[in-house]
């Protein structure tokens, strides 16, 4: 357990300080609420503020925590590359500062320059300002703090990583016709008629009706076609996938509703994996 004064106390300090050690480290904290209460604990004990506390691993404070949104200027740096640091102090710098910078993308809020699509130019952003966008810095730093920690006490476990990731099919539009309300199908039907679009009109009520299916609903074809590429688990199963779209997925009928299609996908993904 390791015991933690913030001197200036406030939600995000919590925050990132939890987020460093409890989950990037797998160590856990508790927060005491003076200097006295942290001289006086025993164990592992750190202190985040302006002044060093004897007995405890200092993080000096630059960047401020205090309010509400996002900062007016961009961070004080330092260094390019993997060796880049924000809130620099001397020879050190405000590590929590750094890190919550960039976890909240702080800077977003700040920068005015947008294309003409309203998206933040990439020339504006400091890591790519400073040569710095290919390296994981905010687990550089966190893993230096953590070596940097276990010198000063040896009985600090190595830090508890895990990797993991989370696979997805990003559809702005999944389906066509199936999985709308009936309000809206009759509203959507009505226009069709109005604008002679016949084809369109019976195209949606078979769908509704179960004859045919959805054209939209193509992407578990699109997965089993692509995911060879970058993920041979998947690729491996695409057989399976092609029993699942054929057995599975003769679901969008008229009396589905978008989260009981939401539910029957979820179900069908979840059995092999995503």
């Amino acid at each position: 357990m390791l015991h933690v004064l913030l001197e200036t106390p406030s939600p995000r300090a919590r925050y990132v300080v939890r987020h460093v050690f409890e989950r990037m480290l797998g160590w856990p904290v508790v927060f005491v609420g003076s200097r006295e209460e942290l001289l006086l604990a025993d164990g592992l004990k750190l202190s985040y503020g302006a002044i060093p506390v004897p007995g405890a691993f200092h993080v000096p404070l630059r960047g401020s925590f205090d309010g509400s949104g996002a900062a007016s200027a961009p961070p004080p740096s330092r260094g390019s590359g993997r060796h880049l640091v924000l809130f620099p102090i001397g020879a050190d710098f405000d590590v929590f500062a750094a890190v919550f910078h960039l976890i909240s993308l702080e800077e977003e809020y700040t920068i005015t320059d947008r294309d003409e699509h309203g998206r933040i130019l990439t020339d504006e952003l400091l890591l790519v300002r400073s040569q710095t966008s290919d390296f994981p810095v905010v687990d550089i730093w966190v893993l230096r703090l953590a070596e940097q920690l276990r010198a000063m006490f040896p009985s600090l476990p190595a830090p508890q990583r895990t990797y993991g990731h989370v696979l997805t099919v990003d559809m702005d539009n999944g389906l066509k016709y199936a999985a709308r309300s009936w309000q809206r199908a009759m509203g959507a039907s009505a226009k069709e008629l109005a604008a002679g679009r016949a084809t369109s009109f019976f195209e949606r009520w078979n769908v509704r009706m179960g004859r045919t299916e959805d054209p939209y609903m193509t992407f578990v074809d699109r997965l089993v076609e692509i995911r060879g590429d970058v993920d041979r688990i998947i690729a491996s199963q695409a057989p399976r996938l092609q029993r699942l779209r054929a057995a599975d997925i003769v679901i969008f009928n008229a009396g589905l509703t978008m989260a009981q299609l939401a539910a029957q996908v979820g179900q069908v993904a979840e059995s092999f994996g995503l």
